[in-house]
């Protein structure tokens, strides 16, 4: 798998378990140690950008991360849906 780190956060990550995510098909199939829950990543992150260490380790890993938007795929539901095991 080209999924190195799975993170899921917020009330979300907080009230789901990861194997019913694996068993609907929300999530790829990774291996577990690889995903990790933070419920509450926002209050967490802003207690830790008071410090000026990781205030730089923040903005330097800004620069790095890619984000997609996964609606500017066509085919991106389509095979979404098909992908989920709801029945």
């Amino acid at each position: 798998s080209e999924i190195k780190h799975l993170t899921i956060t917020g009330s979300f990550g907080a009230r789901i378990e990861v194997e019913d995510l694996l068993e609907l098909g929300v999530i790829p199939e990774v291996e577990r140690s690889r995903i990790r829950s933070y419920p509450n990543s926002a209050g967490m992150g802003a207690g830790m950008m008071l410090h000026p260490e990781a205030f730089e380790f923040a903005c330097q890993l800004a620069e790095k991360v890619k984000h997609i938007e996964l609606n500017t795929y066509q085919n991106f539901m389509e095979r979404f849906i098909e992908n989920m095991k709801l029945g």
